[in-house]
């Protein structure tokens, strides 16, 4: 029999035909015709999970003494992956909503505490939904490397059982015969997010049972913040200069399949950070679904976490530098607004003579330090994404509640760019797809919005270091 699709597209709008059977232990086979079924996917980013934050805030004694370092997934914020997981509208037809853990955080397998819930559930033809977890601390190997048992392709493996955990929970033992997937991502999430959508149309059969075809899986709506996959298969990195000298080590389009080909989905969404520069954030743009002209790319500003969402409200922040770059850096970060000269200690290179009366140099240092950095940006790229897949994923649908308390902010700057920003995307997305624009904040206003509201995200610490060109900060971005 023939199913027509709801859609809001031509290539969303077409009539699907289908079967499948269940061959689940003492049940009958059932054979479904017809039957399709909405599945939207969320990939949090790197040290983000929903489960780890709200654990932390129902149990606060037990947290207290919690080295931050080990726990950072638990301290963060929500995401805005977290967030509109979180808004889902719950009552929406033939449609399950699936979040999948961020990468270098929870367990080594999301699903592991769940497999003989499974069986029981393949026995009675129900599926429970409560989900008994523990709780870990982060994964260094997948914060650092994107890889390990909490990585990308980890994460990505691990989340077609979790698809059909849920599927079965949500509509018992029948079988998709079609299956239609929006699919978001921030981070490492977002990275994560298109090498699923590679291994969902090049190997369907990763859903174990279904025995679906590449043609029967469609993905509609692909949502992504700020593509990063920063991905390497080991535990140590390779020495920098030969990594740059080499290979870059984090261009990973063609490893972990980042580019979109032509039927993969019908449309893609990213939002990218114009305020980001750290040496292992570097951006992997929509370049091929653009060129297509079903990939859609607006640039605003904000560093990578005020796209995506994480920042804690109201936090500190402090950066040090030191030797040639000190001296540009102050005046860097002064014209961008990041700091004031209020916020900057300098200290210029002086020469002092040994008891041997040998010269040395004592390096120019620059120490910059602000508090109170209002984490309400984020919101912005929150509601640009929400109106974006309410308007053009079929079957996805927010809690007009939920989503209007996300969308509010105190600050009457905030809630001028909620009001215009996402209402621009959305224009501008109408006069057509197979776009990349830049929506920069004139510079003139910029900079004391930067420095109320912009996160100054490296740190000197492993992982979060800066990157410079010509003495400057610089983010590297690969066409993807």
């Amino acid at each position: 029999m023939g199913f027509e699709t709801e859609g809001k597209s031509s290539q969303q709008r077409q009539t699907v035909q289908g079967h499948a059977s269940s061959n689940g232990r003492n049940l009958s086979q059932v054979q479904v015709q017809g039957s399709t079924l909405t599945v939207n996917v969320f990939f949090d980013g790197t040290k983000n999970n929903l489960y780890n934050i709200e654990d932390r805030r129902k149990n606060t004694t037990k947290y207290a003494n919690k080295d931050k370092d080990d726990y950072e997934s638990y301290f963060n914020d929500y995401s805005n992956v977290a967030h509109l997981f979180n808004s889902r509208a719950r009552r929406i037809p033939r449609t399950s909503w699936v979040y999948i853990e961020g990468i270098g955080t929870g367990a080594n397998d999301i699903n592991e505490e769940n497999r003989k819930r499974i069986q029981a559930a393949v026995q009675s033809q129900q599926a429970s939904k409560e989900q008994r977890r523990k709780f870990y601390t982060d994964s260094t190997k997948g914060f650092a490397m994107g890889s390990g048992s909490t990585g990308i392709k980890q994460r990505v493996e691990q989340s077609f059982e979790k698809i059909q955990i849920q599927v079965r929970g949500d509509h018992g033992t029948i079988i998709p015969a079609i299956i239609r997937l929006n699919v978001f991502g921030f981070s490492r999430g977002a990275a994560a997010a298109r090498y699923f959508i590679h291994l969902v149309k090049s190997q369907p059969q990763r859903f174990k049972g279904w025995n679906l075809k590449s043609a029967n899986i469609t993905v509609g709506f692909v949502g992504l913040f700020d593509t990063v996959s920063s991905y390497h298969p080991g535990m140590m990195l390779p020495e920098y200069k030969v990594i740059e000298r080499e290979r870059d080590l984090f261009e990973d389009v063609s490893e972990l399949h980042l580019n979109f080909s032509r039927g993969y989905a019908d449309k893609v969404f990213h939002i990218t950070a114009l305020d980001e520069y750290r040496k292992y954030f570097s951006l992997t743009t929509i370049r091929s679904a653009v060129k297509q002209g079903f990939g859609f790319e607006v640039a605003l500003n904000g560093a990578h976490a005020d796209i995506g969402g994480s920042y804690p409200n109201n936090s500190k922040e402090s950066f040090m530098a030191s030797g040639d770059a000190a001296s540009l850096l102050k005046r860097w970060f002064v014209k961008q607004g990041f700091y004031t000269d209020e916020q900057t200690s300098y200290k210029a290179q002086v020469s002092i003579k040994d008891e041997h009366g040998k010269n040395f140099y004592t390096p120019a240092t620059l120490y910059v330090s602000r508090s109170n950095v209002s984490n309400h940006y984020h919101k912005v790229p929150f509601k640009a994404m929400r109106l974006m897949a309410e308007k053009y994923a079929v079957n996805v649908q927010f809690d007009k509640d939920k989503a209007e308390k996300i969308e509010q902010s105190p600050h009457k700057e905030i809630q001028s760019l909620l009001n215009t920003t996402p209402a621009k995307i959305m224009r501008a997305a109408t006069n057509g797809w197979g776009q990349s624009i830049n929506m920069a904040l004139p510079e003139s206003y910029a900079k004391a919005f930067r420095n109320r509201f912009i996160h100054w995200s490296a740190k000197n610490e492993t992982g979060y270091e800066l990157r410079l060109k010509d003495g400057l900060p610089y983010r590297k971005t690969h066409q993807g």
